[in-house]
């Protein structure tokens, strides 16, 4: 009874890691979506930055 407790317990800090990582990761990649259309806008503004272009 006591270990099946532990179990749901662990469960749900599992579940709450992996919204959590979830979360982080979106943030990320909305952050690096946009620092890719910034970096584009730039190579358009500039148009000598190959690295730019091949992220945009």
């Amino acid at each position: 009874m006591d270990t099946q407790h532990s179990d749901q317990t662990q469960e749900v800090l599992r579940a709450e890691r992996m919204a959590r990582r979830a979360t982080k990761r979106k943030a990320r990649f909305d952050a690096t979506k946009s620092g890719r259309l910034l970096m584009a806008m730039k190579a358009i503004s500039k148009e000598d930055n190959p690295l730019a272009l091949a992220f945009a």
